[in-house]
């Protein structure tokens, strides 16, 4: 309110205050309007929430980089994480389209010193702008297509009647899309569409959402004329080419943009979430693939060996392993290797994860282990440090200092029979407990913003540390 009387004192004119923030900040801001309505009604006329939508390739093709080629603006606007500062600093201090066709890939990646500045300069400084470590260990012919693929961050045509040039393809055919022809993405994206509408869930959720991001992706990774290359280049494992290479990854990125550029207070957008999450866990069948997502599988062109020119591209999970989100980046051998899997090969765990600010603060975390067995194995674990500590160690049943609170991240009969157990038996001591000093209780009963997106990520940090702490890692 100071800064606004002070304004008021020095101007005639009637103005605007105009304050921007980020999507999670504005929601932030909105939410809390909302819950304050009802008793600052003046607050609430004064302050108005407009979202400003982030910019696409197709708005930056009409405007700030409409000089460049298309594909190349789908490489900019990929690295920027479709940030407008950071698209800005990389049209500032990228070379030249011409020079960057004309470079090895070491060169490109030595002489572009901005590939290797953190995405974030507050945030997680391991997350740069372009993972390029990941191309390493290839032979330097490899690379040049990889470099070539990246600039033009969309289909090309390649020859491949020198052998030479086909097995140089065959190397590193699980970093591309391969096909004989190239289709427009709006079939891909009608046949996904086909596929998800026989799920029930379908007519529950806002499909017009998922629509809007699956064009941004798509388009984002398509040619001028909206067309792209959707295949694998021999018929090794189809169903699991599929899936790792675009279904598997699509899910993913389009869960983060949702995450990052909608409203989770929105009832509509949490399910819109869970949806998505479903598919991810539908597409791990790789048996059943050809029969869930029928559509998207007659699209899938194989084994174009024998042809003499085919049109190729990035993968998604190429592109989403390159330019990696800023959401943490834990250095381990398996890294690369899928999370189920190695969650899967673990059979016990006996340590608790436990967050302590100071000796009278602290939260513990129950994950949200699929495997039954191993959760009970941590809830037992859990039981016997809280006999260990009762009153020997932490004494919870002592002066009163200690707050503590259990959160778990998924529902489940057997945390509530250890709630019970820890809080409510009959025969202890309940004094903690109806004292709010100690208490059992799921992540959504905190009045956080991206509640689903915080748990997520407490939910695979636990589980890489579960993986770790098996592998002695």
């Amino acid at each position: 309110r100071h800064f606004f009387d002070d304004i008021f004192s020095t101007s005639s004119t009637n103005y605007y205050c105009i304050i921007g923030n980020g999507p999670a900040s504005g929601y932030e801001l909105n939410q809390d309007l909302k819950e304050k309505s009802d008793s600052n009604a003046a607050e609430q006329r004064r302050l108005f929430v407009k979202q400003i939508q982030m910019p696409t390739v197709a708005s930056l093709s009409k405007s700030f980089l409409k000089v460049f080629p298309k594909e190349y603006i789908n490489f900019i606007w990929w690295l920027s994480r479709s940030r407008p500062g950071q698209i800005k600093k990389l049209k500032d201090n990228l070379q030249s389209l011409e020079e960057l066709k004309e470079h090895s890939f070491d060169s490109f990646i030595r002489e572009n010193i901005v590939f290797k500045d953190p995405i974030d300069d507050t945030g997680e400084a391991n997350v740069v702008f372009l993972k390029s470590e990941i191309f390493n260990d290839y032979e330097s012919s490899l690379q040049l297509q990889i470099k070539e693929s990246l600039i033009c961050l969309g289909p090309r045509r390649v020859d491949i009647k020198d052998e030479n040039i086909k097995n140089i393809f065959l190397d590193g055919k699980e970093l591309f899309s391969v096909s004989k022809d190239m289709i427009e993405y709006e079939t891909l994206k009608d046949a996904l569409k086909k596929d998800l509408k026989k799920e029930a869930e379908y007519t529950s959720i806002d499909s017009e959402k998922i629509s809007h991001y699956l064009d941004l992706v798509l388009e984002s990774i398509s040619s001028k004329d909206k067309k792209i290359c959707f295949g694998y280049f021999d018929k090794s494992n189809t169903d699991k080419a599929l899936v790792d290479t675009f279904l598997n990854p699509l899910w993913s990125i389009l869960y983060d943009m949702i995450t990052i550029y909608e409203d989770e207070n929105d009832s509509s957008v949490k399910k819109t979430l869970d949806f998505i999450l479903t598919q991810n866990k539908i597409v791990d069948d790789y048996s059943n693939i050809d029969r869930t997502f029928k559509n998207v599988y007659d699209l899938f062109d194989i084994n174009q060996q024998r042809e003499e020119y085919v049109f190729i591209q990035l993968n998604l999970k190429t592109i989403r392993e390159a330019i990696e989100q800023p959401i943490g980046t834990p250095r381990l051998p398996y890294k690369s290797e899928s999370l189920d899997t190695k969650i899967s090969e673990v059979d016990v765990i006996d340590n608790i994860f436990i967050w302590s600010k100071n000796d009278k603060e602290e939260i513990l975390i129950i994950p949200n282990y699929q495997n039954q067995e191993l959760l009970e194995c941590y809830l037992e674990t859990l039981t016997k440090y809280f006999q260990e500590n009762w009153k020997d160690k932490k004494n919870y049943f002592g002066n009163g200092e200690l707050l503590t609170n259990i959160v778990y991240l998924e529902e489940n009969d057997k945390i509530i029979a250890f709630k019970d157990w820890l809080c409510i038996a009959v025969d202890k001591d309940e004094l903690p407990y109806k004292l709010k000093r100690l208490d059992v209780k799921h992540i959504d009963s905190y009045n956080i913003h991206n509640s689903q997106r915080i748990s997520d990520f407490i939910s695979s940090l636990t589980k890489i540390a579960t993986v770790g702490v098996f592998n002695d890692d």
